[in-house]
């Protein structure tokens, strides 16, 4: 399983923006008007949105083309 250039720079562009997105997610899933369960479910899409971009880094990676 050899890693190439681009798979690599591929990962860490889809990290970057995942960090650099990552405080606008939170922001407005916190800043919604919510309460109990939506409030719940709400509070774990920036969780779900970084696991999300760590996997499509990792998959990037890891592919071989």
């Amino acid at each position: 399983m050899a890693m190439s250039v681009s798979n690599v720079i591929t990962a860490f562009v889809a990290i970057l923006i995942g960090v650099v997105l990552t405080p606008i997610v939170y922001e407005q899933a916190t800043s919604a008007n919510l309460s109990g369960t939506s409030a719940t479910v709400v509070a774990l899409i920036p969780t779900f949105f970084a696991l999300g971009v760590l996997i499509l880094s990792i998959r990037n990676m890891v592919t071989s083309e």
